[in-house]
């Protein structure tokens, strides 16, 4: 099994234009290490396999949505505060059922991985 995912930088071969955003797939690395890193590896396991399938959240401030992906986290997340980035979260876990022992610190490592200054 290789997965090569390795970045490599390199003169004049960067395809990607430079954006004050982080690329969706950095990004989405970043999400995926924040939830591995707050939640329990069952529930890391039950949220990687759920995203698979379509993960559809009833939330405040953004309505019904369906994630597939950390990437999509980042992209439909990307412009709420980080209050509203915490009620998402809080949203997300509750639809699944799992209990965050760190909520805050969960939102506060997505929001940096997405790029949310705090209020």
């Amino acid at each position: 099994n290789n997965n090569n995912n390795n970045t490599v930088f390199g003169r004049g071969n960067d395809p990607i234009p430079v954006s004050p955003t982080p690329p969706v797939d950095e990004c989405s690395e970043d999400v995926e290490a924040c939830f591995e890193e707050f939640l329990s590896p069952v529930d890391f396991d039950t949220l990687t396999k759920t995203l698979k399938n379509g993960l559809t959240v009833q939330t405040e401030p953004l309505g019904q949505v369906t994630f597939n992906s950390f990437g999509d986290i980042c992209e439909i997340l990307e412009g709420l505060t980080e209050f509203e980035l915490l009620v998402v979260m809080a949203d997300i876990l509750g639809t699944l059922q799992i209990v965050s022992p760190d909520i805050n610190g969960l939102a506060v490592c997505i929001a940096e991985a997405i790029g949310i200054n705090p209020n």
